[in-house]
C-alpha cells in the first residue's frame, strides 16, 4: 500500500472512530457510512478540499466509501480494539484512539455535520443520501461519486428575490453539464 493510501486509510480510521465514539446512536454499518460520505462532501462544499480523500461510490445502498479501504480501516480498529461491533450490530468506541490526522477545523466540520444528522435512523439518513447531488451525478453502480456535485445542494433558503424578472447567471464545468444533461434525458 502507496504511503499516500496509508495515510488516507489512517485520517479515515480515525474519522470512523471519532464518530463512534461521539456519535454512537444506532450506529449500525450503513449508518457510519452515510456519516462519513456527509462529513466528507459537507467539508468540501464548506473548504472547497476532501476531508479524508477517501474515494465513495454509487451502490444500491446509496453512496459508500470504496469497499477494501473501509473493510480494511473498520477491521483494524475492531481488531485493534478501538471499536466493537455489538451484538445488535452497532459499532461504539471502546477505548481513546490519538488523533494524528484530523485537525481541530475538521473535528469542528465533523462535529457540525454529525449533529445534523447522527439522530436519524438508517432509513431516514439513506434517504437523504439518496437524494443527495453527488450520489445522484453518478449514472452506474460502483462509479466514483464526484464530490464538485455538492454546489447543487439545495442551501435551504427560499428567500424571494428582490427583482425576479432579472435572471441568476450560473456557470457550469463541461463534466457537470453533461452530467447533467444525461440526467436530464
Amino acid at each position: 500500500m502507496s504511503s499516500k493510501t496509508q495515510q488516507k486509510k489512517e485520517k479515515f480510521k480515525e474519522l470512523i472512530w471519532y464518530i463512534c465514539e461521539n456519535y454512537n446512536n444506532q450506529l449500525f454499518e450503513t449508518k457510519l457510512w452515510k456519516l462519513t460520505f456527509f462529513c466528507d462532501t459537507d467539508y468540501f462544499q464548506k473548504y472547497q478540499i476532501p476531508l479524508t480523500s477517501v474515494p465513495y461510490i454509487k451502490n444500491q445502498r446509496g453512496p459508500t466509501p470504496t469497499y477494501n479501504l473501509a473493510k480494511q480501516a473498520l477491521e483494524e480498529l475492531v481488531d485493534d480494539g478501538y471499536i466493537t461491533k455489538g451484538e445488535n450490530g452497532t459499532y461504539v468506541a471502546l477505548k481513546n484512539y490519538d488523533l494524528k490526522h484530523l485537525d481541530n477545523q475538521q473535528i469542528d466540520a465533523v462535529n457540525t455535520t454529525c449533529d445534523k444528522y447522527y439522530k436519524l435512523t438508517v432509513k431516514e439518513i439513506c434517504t437523504l443520501a439518496h437524494r443527495d447531488p453527488v450520489y445522484l451525478s453518478a449514472e452506474k453502480q460502483n462509479e466514483i461519486l464526484d464530490f464538485s456535485f455538492v454546489s447543487y445542494r439545495d442551501d435551504g433558503s427560499d428567500e424571494e428575490e428582490e427583482d425576479e424578472a432579472v435572471p441568476k447567471l450560473i456557470s457550469f464545468s463541461k463534466k457537470a453539464e453533461e452530467n447533467l444533461l444525461k440526467l436530464a434525458y
